[in-house]
């Protein structure tokens, strides 16, 4: 039985994870409810929960929905019954309770969901690891616990498993184990599962049959790879631009018409409606499908690990500072400056609304202390509320987009210089295994770096060369000796097991150093050309979301969001404007006097109200914009994530904010001026 002890497979040990709220809810509401599914659903619902780990029963997600109903139905139709919510409240946390209930059913979708996307990185790397370590020890079990040391993901999880279970006496082989994880994983990568197939047979042929399938594992996999991403690359310009479209262009433009839906539905279209819909309802669904795009994202190249995990924070006076600890105080210094006046205004506005529905008769409200002319002064007022809006849109969502980007920049800046490197790392090992074909390795290590003068690589070789001269240590020590070993300076997981293998390599002989090097040189100059072609299938797609969610989105919503600001500005000066009228006894037309009378109702949203709405729901789309971008660009990769979402939040609120302000200043004015003279 094969025992390694660079496998923490003790982690995997399945007892000894706990149970999460979601798995002990549904457990517990099963208990209680048990429904019984037809077989189908029951058939899907059972592959899902068991591709994704959860440890509850099919039934279980729809015993807690039907829990959770009957418990707060009662409960919300007695606090309705003693009168401590309204309707519109009711409303609004049935609204909230069906995106719940949608999560809870669907949460197994999107745990499977999550799972592939962050295998698909893995499952390249898995093969060359398994392929490399079998190039120099045809050993199965030997080549499971090399790709299962280095890998944290599902594929690395499912490695460390099979070898748990290998050592538990659950499985009677590695072969056995292998197998396993092939009918698990058939449906997201044939060509994963086709290779793994060709890495099994290797060990059970010659040696020469065996290496020629070794190397045929490996071409089957990245030439999949391509051609599942090219294929899916063409497939993705019209979801693209439907999301664009239906998703962010559409409700945005829809906008103009806002103004006009006030005066027919003013009961419905309250400011209650409007958070649902922008704020909630459209935000989920565009993040339901952009979510559905990315699990059928074919496999790729492993994404860059730099085997650190990530902290949130950004570094000040030699201490690291959370984020959340930097981003509360900004959001109450905002509202200390902008909200409080925004509230202010709100309040006047609310109540000189009230007063207008009896055309500022005797039903003036008991706070308010302004007088007629001074609410006529205050509701036309646009650019006193949207200076506060925006203020506080672009106040927190720019200070939230340079935070990201801080706290994530010394993590971007490690990954950039590793990516370098672990795309130099191919003609690094020629050149190096050449040279010992030769000479002694410290000569060969001299050679080499006179050749690669000019890559980031050629500094990794100067420190192992400088250690084995400075410090008179052997191979191993320079690189891997954990005061001063070479691979501190550049924690890449794929270097660092490539120069293990090749250490052991070394004390077979330097010949056979110098094969490996060779044989693994050729692996990962092939994967890297995978790679650059994988790049620049997908850079035209990438660049056009970047440009549409980046620029385009927010231009055309802060123009749209101004534009009808200064139709309801205008709408509400005609209201403001019909006691006129009617008082100078100017004649009105049945058909005038029905439009007049809409015009005439009060405006139940204020200028304040509809651009912080509209404003949240435009960060909020470029944040899912950028989640959705980095997927397809990167897969699953924080870092970049975390870099492009801070991007798209400091540039989309300067752009939704600039041109919003420019509309208001440039055609605000300017109607409005032309109306007063029109009324004389």
């Amino acid at each position: 039985m094969y025992k390694n002890s660079n496998v923490s497979i003790e982690s995997y040990i399945p007892e000894r994870y706990g149970f999460s709220f979601y798995e002990k809810a549904c457990n517990f509401a099963s208990k209680l409810i048990t429904f019984k599914l037809d077989e189908l659903t029951e058939k899907k619902m059972t592959e899902t929960i068991n591709f994704s780990g959860l440890r509850i029963s099919p039934s279980g997600p729809i015993s807690l929905l039907f829990l959770m109903f009957i418990v707060v139905t009662p409960i919300m139709a007695l606090l309705a019954i003693v009168g401590l919510i309204s309707g519109s409240t009711i409303f609004a946390f049935y609204i909230i309770f069906i995106f719940f209930a949608v999560w809870i059913y669907f949460n197994p979708m999107l745990t499977a969901m999550s799972i592939r996307s962050k295998a698909s990185s893995e499952m390249v790397l898995s093969i060359l690891y398994m392929a490399i370590q079998l190039r120099e020890t045809p050993n199965l079990e030997s080549a499971v616990a090399v790709a299962a040391s280095n890998m944290d993901g599902p594929i690395g999880r499912d490695l460390k498993k099979l070898l748990w279970e290998l050592q538990m006496g659950k499985i009677i082989s590695v072969e056995n184990g292998l197998n396993k994880m092939m009918y698990k994983w058939y449906k997201e990568g044939k060509e994963f599962v086709e290779a793994i197939k060709l890495l099994i047979n290797s060990v059970h042929q010659p040696s020469a049959m065996g290496e020629k399938n070794i190397d045929e594992a490996v071409d089957v996999v990245l030439s999949g790879s391509s051609e599942r991403m090219e294929r899916y690359s063409r497939g993705l310009k019209m979801p693209v631009m439907l999301i664009f479209t239906l998703g962010i262009l559409l409700p945005v433009i829809s906008l103009v018409l806002f103004p006009l839906v006030i005066i027919f539905l003013p009961e419905v279209v309250n400011v209650t409606f409007l958070v649902i819909l922008y704020d909630m309802i459209l935000p989920a669904m565009l993040f339901w499908i952009i979510m559905s795009l990315l699990q059928t994202r074919p496999v790729t190249t492993s994404s860059i690990d730099t085997g650190k995990s990530l902290k949130y924070s950004i570094p000040f006076q030699g201490k690291e500072v959370p984020i959340l600890y930097i981003l509360i105080p900004i959001f109450i210094l905002l509202v200390l400056i902008f909200g409080i006046p925004l509230y202010e205004y709100h309040s006047k506005f609310s109540m000189c609304s009230e007063w207008q529905k009896c055309q500022f008769g005797v039903c003036k409200p008991e706070n308010l202390q302004l007088t007629q002319e001074g609410c006529k002064d205050l509701m036309l007022d646009i650019m006193s509320p949207a200076i506060y809006s925006a203020m506080l849109l672009i106040g927190f969502f720019f200070s939230t987009g340079i935070v990201l980007y801080l706290s994530i920049y010394k993590y971007l800046t490690t990954r950039e210089r590793v990516k370098k490197m672990e795309g130099e790392l191919g003609e690094a090992l020629f050149q190096l295994g050449y040279q010992m074909k030769t000479v002694p390795l410290e000569f060969a290590l001299s050679g080499a770096i006179k050749n690669l003068e000019n890559l980031e690589i050629a500094e990794f070789y100067k420190e192992i060369i400088k250690n084995i001269k400075n410090l008179g240590v052997g191979f191993e020590a320079a690189i891997f000796d954990k005061d001063f070993g070479a691979i501190k300076r550049y924690p890449s997981k794929l270097i660092k097991s490539i120069m293990k293998i090749i250490v052991e390599a070394t004390k077979r002989g330097m010949m056979a150093a110098s094969n490996s090097m060779l044989t693994i040189s050729n692996y990962m100059k092939n994967t890297y050309k995978v790679q650059e072609k994988i790049d620049e299938i997908m850079s035209e797609t990438v660049s056009t979301m970047k440009f549409m969610g980046m620029i385009l989105s927010p231009l055309i919503a802060g123009i749209t969001v101004a534009l009808a600001i200064i139709v309801l500005n205008i709408l509400l000066l005609l209201s403001l404007k019909l006691p006129v009228i009617s008082g100078e006894g100017t004649e009105i037309t049945t058909t005038g006097g029905f439009f007049f009378g809409l015009w005439g109702n009060s405006m139940n949203v204020g200028v304040d109200i509809f651009q912080l709405v509209i404003g949240i729901y435009i960060m909020e789309s470029s944040i899912i914009m950028a989640i959705f971008i980095n997927g397809i660009e990167n897969g699953y990769d924080r870092i970049t994530e975390f870099n492009l979402m801070g991007k798209m939040l400091i540039v989309s609120s300067i752009i939704f904010t600039v041109s919003s302000f420019s509309v208001y200043l440039f055609m605000g004015g300017l109607i409005k001026s032309l109306l007063l003279s029109g009324f004389g």
